[in-house]
């Protein structure tokens, strides 16, 4: 689901460093602790340009990996059926009338301590953030640090992979035709958490390059 919130400049201030904590924000879409309880997670993009956050709520998390540091993690609130639908080539605006939005993590480097930076500041990840509003896509861009869980695993790998991403970077990239862009630029923060599904993950990749293509990103 879309789903735009207004935030004033002063809440916007406050909003921005209280969601970094690992306690979340108030309000439904906030970051929470679901990845604890079996959650595929949350995510909060706040603006920087406008005076809106976009929350989303994941139902469905899959990741594969290539070695220790390399991996790409796919989250969606779209459940597993309607994402098999839109795979499928049916009408998106039908599938998910409300909107969606599928979020792509590319991991490079898995911190380690002594060895690499392990702090919010440092950069670890590049993002992929597809909005889905009726017939149009949006696509944000932008980098981060994810600092992995040790609830799961500190490296890519086992049946789940995951972690915290605070104050990562994103901005506006490219849509297809009717989108509205509402963010602009902003900060992303999130709790993570993905099963190891390769299968699922290669699906993923194959639908967001075609919804790119669509967006003329490549």
């Amino acid at each position: 689901m879309v789903n735009h919130r207004p935030l004033s400049a002063a809440l916007g201030v406050m909003l921005a460093s209280s969601c970094i904590g690992l306690a979340g924000c108030a309000g439904g879409g906030a970051l929470g602790l679901g990845m604890f309880s079996g959650g595929a997670g949350d995510a909060t993009i706040i603006s920087t340009a406008e005076s809106t956050r976009l929350d989303a709520s994941f139902r469905t998390a899959v990741y594969t990996f290539v070695d220790e540091n390399t991996a790409d993690l796919f989250f969606t609130d779209l459940s597993s059926e309607q994402l098999d639908a839109i795979i499928a080539g049916e009408d998106r605006s039908e599938v998910a009338p409300d909107g969606a939005q599928i979020l792509h993590v590319h991991l490079f480097l898995t911190p380690r301590a002594g060895r690499t930076p392990i702090e919010f500041s440092a950069s670890n990840v590049t993002l992929s953030h597809y909005v889905l509003a009726g017939d149009a896509i949006g696509i944000y861009g932008g980098g981060g640090f994810l600092l992995p869980s040790r609830v799961f695993t500190r490296e890519p790998g086992a049946d789940r992979f995951g972690g915290q991403m605070r104050e990562a970077t994103v901005r506006f990239l490219t849509a297809t035709p009717g989108f509205n862009d509402r963010i602009g630029s902003g900060v992303l923060n999130g709790t993570l958490n993905a099963r190891l599904d390769p299968k699922m993950s290669e699906r993923f990749s194959r639908l967001l390059s075609a919804f790119s293509r669509a967006a003329g990103r490549i």
